[in-house]
Order: C-alpha cells, then sequence, then structure tokens
C-alpha cells in the first residue's frame, strides 16, 4: 500500500466534469435488477451532447461508456479493453432502456439522499445544501445541478491518522487520467482531522480538489474528496471540511468477531506457504513463513525464503532466514478485527483479519494454523 490510489482510485469517473443532474435525461445512476444480480449505469454529460460513463455487470466486469445524446435517444459505444459493442438507449422519466448485443436492460434512475446514515460507514454525515448523495457499493457520491464540483464520501480503515498523512503525501494517481499533487503540505485542523490540497490534471485539463481525512476513535475513519476539472479550490475546501464538521462516529459491536478471532488465534502457530517456478527455464523460490501467537500475549516469527536459478552458463542459490518477537493483540477497526504485532524494537505492524469458509486470511492471503508447540 503505497497510494492513496488503492483507497480512492476506483473513484475515477465520480471526479470528471459533470453536469446539471437533474435536468439531463442522461445523468446520475441508474440500476437494473435481474435474477444475476444488479448492474450499474454511471452517466455524466461531457458537453455538446456528449455523455460518458461507466456500466458494472453482476459479476464485476465493468466497461467504459461513449456516447452522443440527442433529446431523450442516446447511441454509443461500450468498451471493456479488449472488445467494443454498439448500443442505444431511450430516457422515460426515471427508466432507462439500454439495448446492447441483442439484450436489453431496464433501469431506474436511484433517488439522491439528504442525510446519510448508512451502518457500513460507521459514521453519520449531511449533505450540503442542494447537494443529493448517491450511494455506491463503497462510497457516496455527492452532486448538485447548481455547481460543478463533484463530492466523494467513504470510509478508510488505516489504523492512524499519520499513516493517511504519509499515503496522502503521494497524491492520488489513476493511470492517465487522473494525476493529482499535494499543492503543500498536509494541515491538522484537529488532532485526529487531516486536510491536505491537490492540484494537477482531471482527463487533460486542470483540476483540484479538497482531501479531508478523520479518523474515529474505533479505528478507521472517514474520507472526504471534494473537487473536478473546474471551479475554485475555495468552493472544494468550503464544501469538504463542512461536511466534514457534520461527521459523528458510531462503535460498531465487534465483541462476537473479538471473541472467535482470539479462540482461533490464541496459542496457535500460523504457517504461510508460497511457490513459484519459472517455465522455459529451470528456476524458482519457495517461501516459509512462520508466526506463534501465545498465550501469555507474546510472539515470534520466522520467514524463510529459499530460491534457485539455472539458465545456460550460470546457476546460483540463495537463502535467508530472520526472526522476530514482541506482543501480540486484536484491535476493532470498524466492523473489522485487526491483528497488532508490537515488535520488540518499538514498530508496529497491523494485519487485517478475514475468514473465507473456515479458512484464515491475513491480509488476503491465506495462513495454515496448529497448536503452537514452540511457545513456552
Amino acid at each position: 500500500m503505497t497510494r492513496l490510489h488503492i483507497f480512492i482510485g476506483t473513484l475515477l469517473f465520480a471526479l470528471l466534469p459533470p453536469a446539471a443532474f437533474c435536468a439531463n435525461p442522461f445523468s446520475g445512476r441508474y440500476v437494473a435488477k435481474s435474477q444475476a444480480g444488479e448492474s450499474i449505469l454511471d452517466l455524466r454529460p461531457a458537453g455538446a451532447g456528449a455523455v460518458r460513463g461507466t456500466l458494472v455487470l453482476p459479476n464485476g466486469n465493468s466497461a467504459r461508456l461513449t456516447a452522443m445524446a440527442e433529446g431523450n435517444q442516446m447511441s454509443g459505444v461500450l468498451e471493456d479493453g479488449k472488445e467494443s459493442l454498439r448500443f442505444a438507449a431511450h430516457a422515460n422519466g426515471e427508466q432507462l432502456l439500454l439495448s446492447v448485443g441483442g439484450l436489453e436492460l431496464s433501469f431506474t434512475r436511484q433517488q439522491g439522499l439528504q442525510d446519510v446514515n448508512d451502518a457500513s460507514l460507521g459514521f453519520r454525515f449531511h449533505t450540503p445544501d442542494g447537494f443529493s448523495a448517491l450511494p455506491g457499493k463503497i462510497w457516496y457520491q455527492l452532486i448538485s445541478p447548481q455547481t460543478e464540483a463533484r463530492i466523494l464520501v467513504m470510509r478508510h480503515t488505516a489504523g492512524s491518522i499519520q499513516e493517511m498523512k504519509k499515503l496522502s503525501a503521494e497524491g492520488i494517481t489513476y493511470g492517465q487520467e487522473i494525476q493529482l499533487m499535494p499543492a503543500g503540505p498536509a494541515t491538522m485542523l484537529t488532532p485526529s482531522t487531516m486536510a491536505l490540497d491537490l492540484t494537477g490534471q482531471i482527463e487533460g485539463r486542470p483540476g483540484k480538489a479538497r482531501l479531508v481525512v478523520l479518523q474515529s476513535p474505533h479505528g478507521g475513519g472517514a474520507m472526504i474528496l471534494a473537487g473536478g476539472s473546474e471551479g475554485a479550490l475555495r468552493e472544494y475546501t468550503t464544501l469538504a471540511d463542512a461536511i466534514a464538521k457534520t461527521v459523528q462516529f458510531q462503535k460498531f459491536d465487534v465483541t462476537p468477531a473479538m471473541d472467535f478471532w482470539t479462540t482461533r488465534l490464541k496459542g496457535k502457530k500460523l504457517h504461510y506457504f508460497s511457490r513459484y517456478s519459472s517455465a522455459g527455464s529451470s528456476g524458482g523460490y519457495a517461501e516459509h513463513k512462520q508466526m506463534s501467537l501465545c498465550a501469555d500475549g507474546s510472539f515470534h516469527s520466522q520467514g524463510d525464503f529459499s530460491g534457485s536459478i539455472d539458465v545456460p552458463g550460470a546457476s546460483a542459490s540463495m537463502g535467508r532466514n530472520s526472526g522476530n518477537a514482541g506482543k501480540w493483540k486484536l484491535a476493532p477497526n470498524l466492523d473489522q478485527v485487526m491483528l497488532v504485532l508490537l515488535f520488540a524494537n518499538g514498530a508496529e505492524g497491523r494485519i487485517t483479519l478475514t475468514d473465507q469458509g473456515g479458512k484464515t486470511f491475513l491480509n488476503g492471503q491465506r495462513w495454515l494454523l496448529e497448536p503452537a508447540q514452540d511457545c513456552r
């Protein structure tokens, strides 16, 4: 995790130039429901009759949309990087019928919210006057027909405001479409609230944004990004800061999850294995990491790495052993549980724990468990 775009890179199109949300028949978020799940269509006018957007299917596949609109009719192309399909669409009030590849999808435009109290966020907030909040899978997009500004509100799971400050110093980048770098150093508005102004390019045009990050006393926190390819940084600053002042954090009841992970990990030895082999030549590596979480709250870990390479005219082998020890504990983070490792040298490591069908994953990697026979 080296860049802030890990958190918000998927929100690319939300910062691109919008037009009046309510007045245009091809603007906003539309949802089509089927037995396979929900298809989500995000549309925004791009000037001179042009429309841009994205289509996300129930299986997670997405395509970029470019089209021209006249009245309540629209036609154009859907592209996913591998192929393109022509489509046509017809809008009737809040309904939109899209025909592509011999299929027809019936979409309904989603209505915005004024006040957001979404339990999955871990906080509630109020939208500024004139704005509507459109829910997404991991964020809320705030839109107003009176301004070019776009606002994104989402949660983060960072362990501290210092971690977010370090990440934000590298700016926000997403391919060639968004290139925003800090316009100056981050400012601490309060001990748990950070603000950063950004400037650069959004889809080839000058762009500006204001980022406000709040840390929750219960772990994780809130992120607010206001900006666009047009408009004034002063406006974005006013909007982002005003929303930040309305954020009220909520505490998740993670007692069942804490009990679950305590039972699973206490007194256990964890193993992680990875292997790689190279085709076309003889070579590869094997990695074995071990970590014992002792019942007395201590831990010790060891990572073994062995590798080999064998190509015409050269051969080599290498190995490395390393060990660490310290204290371990579990800590709540929003609705998740983190494994916290406190190393003897004062460093701290935070690891996200997930259970998938009885299998244990640490930061997305599967580990195997057995009783820790090497604990004293």
